[in-house]
């Protein structure tokens, strides 16, 4: 028994000369550290039953991955908001936002009410994903014709 405290008094006493690294045992934890990607996608949306471009579609997307040991698991989150593109009218509109990439598929509904000539509207985020988005994976369509009326 006193060799055992000994030795363990030892050993402490030593870790303790060189600096108490864990390097001194084996590997170290490895520190977690995050890296942050934006991914933008979006474009203008059209009215084939009035022949209008009333608003734009913006997609941005943020992804959030993790290197070292004992981190949290990659996340990503993609937000929308709207641009309208009409100078003279409010629009109001339903929409369906579909996404697909390999065997990641996922969809958004929603309802715009008077967006305003000019406004951006933000809808937030509308999917939490950390598959990368880009306008060949994603796309929006109108679930009803779009509404004009005045602001």
């Amino acid at each position: 028994m006193l060799n055992t405290l000994r030795t363990v008094a030892g050993i402490s006493a030593l870790s303790a000369t060189l600096g108490c690294s864990c390097s001194f045992w084996g590997d170290c934890p490895k520190k977690c550290i995050s890296q942050v990607e934006t991914h933008t996608a979006g474009g203008v949306l059209f009215d084939a039953v009035s022949g209008a471009y009333p608003a734009n579609a913006n997609f941005a997307q943020t992804i959030t991955t993790y290197s070292g040991d004992s981190c949290p698991e990659t996340s990503g989150d993609v937000q929308l908001s709207f641009t309208s593109l009409l100078t003279r009218q409010a629009v109001s509109f339903d929409y369906r936002v579909v996404f697909q990439r390999n065997y990641v598929s996922w969809s958004y509904s929603g309802v715009v009410n008077r967006l305003l000539p000019g406004e951006t509207r933000n809808i937030g985020s509308i999917q939490q994903s950390a598959t990368i988005i880009d306008n060949n994976t994603i796309g929006l369509l109108f679930t009803t014709p779009p509404q004009y009326s005045s602001p």
